[in-house]
C-alpha cells in the first residue's frame, strides 16, 4: 500500500521530527519512511503529527530506512546515543542529496 502525503502533512511531519531532535529531512525521506510503515499515516490522521507515538514510530522508520538497520538496533541506539543516531541519519541523507 502506497501512502501519498500532502505537502502540508510532510511539513508537519518534518516539524515534529525536528522537535524530536531529528535533523531537517527532505520530504522524500519522510515519505519513504511512512510508506515503510503505513500505520504511521493512520495514527497521524487520528492524533496529529506531533503525537508522541506518531513521532516515535516515524523517527524509528526514518532511521531504519536511511541507515539500513533493524528496529531493535534503532531502539538501542536511540536510548544509548540519540544525538549520534541523528547525526548518522543527517550524514547519510546529506551524502545522498550531494550525489544527486
Amino acid at each position: 500500500m502506497t501512502v501519498t502525503l500532502s505537502s502540508a502533512a510532510l511539513d508537519a511531519a518534518a516539524a515534529s521530527l525536528r522537535g524530536y531532535g531529528a535533523p531537517d529531512l527532505p520530504h522524500a525521506v519522510i515519505a519513504d519512511a511512512v510508506n515503510s510503515d503505513p500505520d504511521i499515516a493512520v495514527l497521524a490522521a487520528e492524533h496529529g503529527w506531533a503525537d508522541g507515538e506518531v513521532v516515535d514510530r516515524l523517527w524509528a522508520a526514518v532511521c531504519v530506512q536511511v541507515l539500513g538497520i533493524d528496529y531493535e538496533e534503532q531502539a538501542a541506539r536511540f536510548v544509548m546515543r540519540p544525538h549520534e543516531l541523528a547525526a548518522d541519519v543527517e550524514a547519510v541523507v546529506a551524502a545522498r542529496e550531494a550525489s544527486r
